[in-house]
């Protein structure tokens, strides 16, 4: 992950938890990069989740994780217990090493206000001043997208070097971003005035490579360069599946094509039937589900009409289609 900007650890856990000795605390066990709790043999680390602590008068549950040396990781507040944290309040990390990594704020799940960053030697690595989440924790995309570091924008107010050398100052300066081994560099361009400037060069894990030109913080093009060979082009980091003519051509589709059974009509059973549809890297539609709907036949003829859907135009970030899901609304009405 980019240590420049914002990680959000999501977390769910499965009904096998853990119990520890207070009955009101939970002790799950957990894998580095698993969001599944696993076996407490095979863990790398453990996570205490305490109730609320009414002497405060506060409903958050209160967040400790240790890493399998006893040193720990993670001090925070949820407002849940159970499947996904929602961060709320302070959350301070830490290296294995016991080391200071991190000290964030967090209100209702998004991440405000201002952060520090250390290196494991306990120097300041980088402040940042959160503006605004660009893309929500509920955003039907957001699990799709692996290096969620860019749902967030964010000031660098002050970016150093291993050696305590100053990179950015007050916004303005060279931005060199190492991977989480402070081994290869990840990402790097100019910064003035609080705004990327110029071309920005980076990686993807190791599956591609990325060139971003910038002008006063607006992404004006970008070319991305896969490991397999394939190049894509995009105007926006990530771009959200829609249909491939837009929604209002998605409407007229779906009135053109419903035939409201007649036990429907002489019922006169009208409404909405939600259904989630998962949209291939091709713009082809698959798994579709109802979540919420009307009686068996107008779901059934809801499902029929989206299965005939042209193709859509599939996730893409940064240029590269993904596979994705999201929900469709169809109005089941006599438009005939």
């Amino acid at each position: 992950m980019y240590r420049y900007l914002i990680i959000i650890s999501i977390f769910f856990f499965a009904p096998n938890l853990i119990y520890a000795k207070n009955t009101d605390t939970l002790k799950v066990y957990f894998k580095n990069n698993q969001v599944k709790p696993v076996a407490k043999d095979s863990a790398d680390f453990y996570r205490f989740i305490l109730p609320p602590d009414t002497n405060t008068d506060k409903d958050q549950y209160r967040i400790f994780e240790y890493y399998n040396n006893g040193k720990a990781k993670m001090f925070t507040n949820s407002l849940t217990n159970t499947n996904d944290l929602v961060f709320d309040g302070n959350c301070i990390t830490f290296y294995r090493n016991g080391s200071r990594k991190s000290v964030e704020q967090y209100k209702n799940g998004q991440q405000i206000g201002s952060a520090s960053y250390y290196y494991p030697n306990n120097k300041v690595f980088e402040v940042v001043e959160i503006k605004e989440p660009l893309y929500y924790q509920n955003n039907p995309y957001y699990f799709q997208i692996q290096h969620s570091t860019y749902n967030y924008d964010f000031k660098i107010i002050e970016l150093r070097d291993t050696l305590g050398n100053i990179l950015v100052k007050n916004g303005n300066g060279r931005v060199i971003v190492f991977d989480e081994d402070l081994k290869n560099i990840v990402l790097e361009g100019d910064y003035k005035n609080y705004k990327k400037i110029g071309e920005w060069k980076g990686k993807i894990g190791d599956t591609a490579s990325f060139i971003l030109e910038f002008r006063n913080n607006r992404l004006k093009s970008g070319t991305t360069l896969t490991k397999s060979g394939n190049k894509y082009t995009c105007k926006n980091i990530i771009e959200p599946p829609e249909f491939s003519d837009g929604s209002e051509a998605f409407e007229i589709f779906l009135k053109r094509n419903i035939q409201l059974p007649e036990t429907a009509i002489k019922r006169k059973i009208y409404g909405v039937v939600r259904i989630n549809i998962t949209i291939e890297t091709n713009g082809t539609i698959s798994h579709l589900i109802v979540e919420s709907g009307l009686t068996k036949s107008i779901n059934e003829e809801a499902l029929r009409v989206v299965s005939l859907s042209p193709l859509w135009v599939p996730l893409k970030f940064f240029g590269i289609p993904l596979k994705s899901q999201r929900s469709v609304f169809v109005r089941m009405y006599r438009y005939n």
